[in-house]
């Protein structure tokens, strides 16, 4: 054995040896033939011996090696089980926390196109209910991640020719810019589509457009 697991192994067994007990079940690590230093891991099963006139241990190692790697195995799939079932509780509080916000922001969202009907555009509060009802919007994507993040939401990709989806969405996104962003829209050769859900799609936009008006207050591009 190597000398520090030589000293860990006397440690155990000279107690059992000076009360002249049997023992079961120590593991130490021995070279084998063939194998690094330190390999395999055994384990030592002994019972007293008497002689004439020194009394001895008659016992047998076992090679454990294999063992050992499937414990190591078992202990790492049950620590894999238990962060999957955490992940999955945070997914349930997650889209508890979803479905609460979301009728929270319906309200906000649902009052502000009702006070944008009966405030005109030349009205002071107008910008300010504007706003609000944008908040609203961001607020009411943000509970959509959520409920896609705790799979209450399902993705349904399809294809979608990129120049045209961003044509169709170009105006509202001006329109979400604001005054101090300029928002352009140039259509690329040869864009082609691509297989997504077009509603996250659209509300990474939405989000971009939005940063750059909250980022960029004065005037942007």
């Amino acid at each position: 054995m190597p000398p520090d697991e030589a000293l860990r192994v006397k440690e155990i067994f000279l107690p059992l040896a000076a009360r002249r007990e049997p023992f079961s079940g120590i593991e130490k690590r021995q070279p084998a033939q063939g194998r690094p230093s330190g390999h395999p891991r055994d384990e030592r099963h002994a019972v007293l011996r008497r002689g004439r006139d020194v009394p001895g241990y008659r016992g047998v190692d076992r090679e454990i090696g294999a063992r050992k790697r499937a414990e190591e195995e078992l202990r790492k799939s049950e620590e894999h089980l238990l962060q999957v079932r955490k992940l999955e509780e945070i997914g349930h509080l997650a889209g508890g926390l979803a479905h609460h916000l979301n009728n929270l922001m319906t309200v906000v969202t649902g009052y502000s196109e009702l006070l944008l009907t009966q405030v005109p555009e030349v009205d002071p509060r107008h910008g300010a209910i504007v706003k609000i009802r944008a908040a609203g919007e961001r607020a009411a994507e943000l509970t959509r991640e959520l409920l896609a993040f705790s799979r209450q939401q399902i993705l349904r990709p399809q294809v979608v020719e990129v120049n045209r989806f961003l044509s169709e969405r170009s105006t509202t996104l001006r329109d979400l810019a604001g005054r101090s962003v300029r928002f352009t829209f140039s259509a690329g050769e040869d864009a082609g589509s691509i297989r997504v859900d077009p509603e996250p799609l659209h509300q990474a936009l939405v989000r971009l457009v939005a940063n750059s008006a909250t980022r960029c207050p004065a005037e942007a591009s």
